[in-house]
This record gives C-alpha cells, sequence and structure tokens, in this order.
C-alpha cells in the first residue's frame, strides 16, 4: 500500500506537469475564469492554491495521538488527541503577488501516556508567493512561494528549537470549470542544516463542483525525510527531552523533532476526503471546509492517528 501510494503521487504530479502546456492551450467555451477555485484543506500550512489572493483562513485541528508509536525502546503508548486554532492571512499586492502569513496559533496536547499535558503557541511563518504562471482565460495557474518559519514558538507543544525553516514550494492549478486539480512540491530545509531534519513534501488535490454550493474533494499528502536530525535533546517537557533520539519517524506536517533514526520510515503518506461547502449569503466570497485525514503508511511510525480539519475562507 505504501509503495503504491507514492507511486500515484508521483505519477498524478509528474503527469500533470507533462499537459499543462497543452491544457494551457485549450479554448475553454463561457470561461469562468478563477471564480470557482477553491482552496485546499489538508496540510493547510504548506498547501494553498496558485492564487495571489487578499483573504483570511481561519482553522481548527482535532488530531487523534496512535496508541503506540515506535521507538527505538521499542514500542511507547501514547493515545490522547491534540487540537491546533490559527487563522492565516494573505495580501495581495497585484493579481500575481502576494505577502502569506501561513503559520501560527495555539495547539493543545492532550496525550494519555508517555508525553505531558501542554499548550502553547505554534511557530510564525511568513513569505511571498508569486505567479509566475498566471492564464486566467484558460483557468491555469503555477506559483512558486518562499517562506521563514521562525523558532518562536512554545518548546512543550514540539515547537521553538533550531534556527528556523526555509520553505520553499511550486504551487499548480488547473480548472475545468466545475473539476479542478491543484497540487504542491516544496521542501523544509533547516537553516541549521545538522539539528532539525530535511523534508520534501507533496500534496495533491482533486475537487468538483457537484452543486453551485458543494464541492466535494480528495487529498494526497506525502512528506519523506531526505536528511534525519541530529537526535539531540530538545522539548524537555516531553519525555525528559528524548524524543528526538528515540523516535523512529518525523512528526509530520506541523512538528520537526529532528529524529536521528527519522530514516527507519521516512515516508508519511495521508489520504482525506472532505469538502467545501459556500456560504449562500457570501458567494464566492467565503466558504467552509472539512476533512477527514488518516495515514496510508505505517500507523505506529506518526503522530496522526486520524485528524478532522475544520477552516473558514473569507476571500476579498
Amino acid at each position: 500500500m505504501k509503495q503504491f501510494s507514492i507511486f500515484f503521487i508521483v505519477l498524478l504530479g509528474f503527469a500533470t506537469s507533462a499537459f499543462a502546456g497543452d491544457s494551457a492551450k485549450m479554448v475553454i467555451e463561457d470561461p469562468v475564469y478563477f471564480d470557482n477555485v477553491r482552496r485546499p484543506v489538508t496540510n493547510p500550512t504548506l498547501f494553498d492554491t496558485a492564487l495571489p489572493q487578499t483573504k483570511l483562513h481561519a482553522i481548527m485541528i482535532h488530531q487523534t495521538l496512535p496508541d503506540f508509536i515506535d521507538t527505538t525502546l521499542g514500542q511507547l503508548p501514547v493515545g490522547g488527541d491534540l487540537q491546533v486554532y490559527a487563522v492565516q492571512a494573505e495580501l495581495a499586492l497585484g493579481e500575481r503577488f502576494s505577502l502569506v502569513a501561513a503559520k501560527d496559533g495555539y495547539i493543545d496536547f492532550q496525550p494519555d501516556a508517555t508525553f505531558s499535558n501542554t499548550s502553547g503557541w505554534a511557530n510564525l511563518s511568513a513569505g511571498a508567493k508569486w505567479a509566475w504562471l498566471y492564464r486566467p482565460e484558460n483557468q491555469v495557474a503555477s506559483a512558486f512561494q518562499l517562506l521563514y518559519e521562525a523558532p518562536s514558538g512554545n518548546r512543550d507543544v514540539w515547537q521553538g528549537e533550531g534556527d528556523g525553516q526555509i520553505i520553499p514550494s511550486l504551487f499548480y492549478l488547473q480548472s475545468f470549470n466545475r473539476l479542478q486539480y491543484s497540487n504542491a512540491f516544496g521542501f523544509r530545509l533547516p537553516v541549521d542544516g545538522d539539528a532539525e531534519s530535511s523534508q520534501f513534501y507533496t500534496s495533491q488535490h482533486i475537487g468538483y463542483h457537484l452543486t453551485d454550493w458543494l464541492y466535494p474533494l480528495i487529498e494526497l499528502n506525502w512528506f519523506h525525510v531526505m536528511d534525519q536530525g541530529d537526535g539531540a535533546s530538545r522539548f524537555p517537557a516531553q519525555a525528559g527531552g528524548i524524543t528526538p533520539a528515540i523516535a523512529r519517524f518525523e512528526a509530520g506536517d506541523l512538528v520537526n523533532w529532528g529524529a536521528l533514526n527519522s530514516g527507519a520510515n521516512d515516508d508519511l503518506v495521508t489520504m482525506a476526503i472532505g469538502f467545501r461547502a459556500e456560504f449562500p449569503f457570501l458567494k464566492d466570497q467565503a466558504d467552509f471546509g472539512f476533512a477527514w485525514e488518516f495515514p496510508l503508511t505505517d500507523g505506529d511510525a506518526t503522530i496522526l492517528d486520524d485528524r478532522f480539519t475544520f477552516s473558514v475562507e473569507l476571500r476579498y
């Protein structure tokens, strides 16, 4: 299942890139331009559409933690859950360029065993997005985004360590009136390359306007550890700081442990199903999103047993 999922994601991404040039030349009858484009729901701090826009995006995540996780000490019990509350912002400075505040918010971490119940602020990340390809008449766009994630958060909730991360990514969008495909390819590159883990990630989104207000969607996310961290003692409130030394995997989209043994399980692949729905009194200006996400790779090599993501986006 793991190999098939990774192959499917890569094949989908490369296939899209291959026909991007031809699709950009398509003549679309009665074009709606980008009015029907909807934002992905999962991987919210790293995955967005290729369109520079002015908008606010409120997020709430409820994530169930697995009963056991894979470590060098054996299977350790965890259980419980965590919640994330955040608001993202984007300011368009023209149709091709925008400033982005991608990550912030508050994390409430409530495990049943091994770790401590804690809460605190997440790291902050911000940067810019540039749509190098922007053809609304053909409903196709691609954008380069560059973010810096500062170690500004609370160490009790797996934040605030290292010297920060540089996050370059490339977004692609193709809309066929009711059908939409979006993807992202990017890297999480620690400023201190010997401390935290460096990762490649890609996210894929397919959605369809079933009605004028209801938009079902399916998404896939793949995180791959390219270079393990140094496993040094970090996050002292959690298991005395030994997590980076004993964990046999990295922690996903919101956390970077710098796990020394993450090469043992260097891939995390998740799938999500959900929808976006428009508010009838704010048509094309606001919508509500929901997705249920679960891992396709080893369930003990992640802190995500399953996740419910809720979002509200306001576009200006």
